[in-house]
């Protein structure tokens, strides 16, 4: 997929899936505007994407803070006049515990940064979109909707099922501007996230487990499975595709659910 010219934000790009996700947006054609609290990471990876000869902005910003938000959309539209793509990938998830032993503030802290986060980072570039009636969204999150129980783990599914739905409903409000709003499952990927959980073969295996499509081979989905996916998202190549929830395959194929 080719993207000359675009421009995409990516929030937590300073490493892990983020870095992956804006390396492969540049190597596609994009400039590429990194956004999350660690600017020094923000800044190799903006080194990274400049040595691909694409242009890079590295914004230090706090999901949880909507002043934060605004002002990255603020320089993005400073620096590159438009917005084209917007990867909602930062999410956190709190070591596994069960409801009666989660503290509230960490509950909170989920839906701060994984729904709320995602809510407001949308509502930011939603202006610069519709005046231009272009653009492409795309909301990262883990695959919560079949029936399968996550023990330990309901803070994250609980707000990652309210992005996948959100997701849903934005679609439907911004269809008339001709503006795309989709949902990746990047299913468990080899990142810091997955292996602070990864500390013996029982979790290993349970990360597995989660994997949501159903492949011959178990095993942690890495870029080459997932970047091909985004960028078709973030191309022309999609624009028949909204409000839906795309599983990333390691056979190389998504599998679609309509949302």
């Amino acid at each position: 997929m080719k993207l000359d010219g675009e421009v995409a934000i990516v929030t937590g790009g300073g490493r892990g899936l983020g870095r992956s996700l804006a390396i492969g947006l540049a190597r596609a054609g994009a400039d590429v505007v990194l956004a999350s609290r660690d600017s020094e990471r923000l800044r190799e990876v903006a080194e990274e994407v400049a040595a691909l000869g694409r242009n890079a902005l590295a914004v230090a910003m706090d999901l949880a803070d909507e002043a934060s938000i605004g002002d990255m959309v603020k320089q993005t539209l400073a620096r590159f006049g438009k917005i084209d793509v917007l990867v909602n990938n930062s999410g956190i998830v709190t070591p596994f515990r069960e409801v009666r032993d989660l503290p509230t503030d960490e509950w909170d802290r989920t839906f701060a940064i994984n729904l709320r986060g995602t809510f407001l980072c949308c509502k930011a570039v939603l202006p610069a979109m519709m005046a231009r009636r272009r653009g492409k969204i795309v909301n990262l999150a883990a695959g919560v909707v079949d029936e399968r129980v996550h023990v330990g783990m309901s803070a994250y599914c609980a707000s990652k099922a309210g992005v996948i739905n959100f997701t849903r409903q934005l679609a439907a409000e911004v269809r008339e501007f001709g503006l795309n709003v989709n949902c990746l499952d990047p299913g468990a990927v080899k990142t810091s996230m997955a292996e602070q959980f990864e500390v013996n073969e029982t979790n290993r295996q349970w990360l597995l487990r989660q994997q949501t499509v159903e492949d011959d081979v178990r095993r942690f989905r890495d870029e080459g499975d997932i970047v091909p996916l985004l960028l078709f998202l973030a191309s022309d190549e999609s624009r028949a595709l909204n409000g839906r929830f795309l599983q990333v395959s390691s056979k190389g194929s998504p599998k679609y659910l309509q949302l």
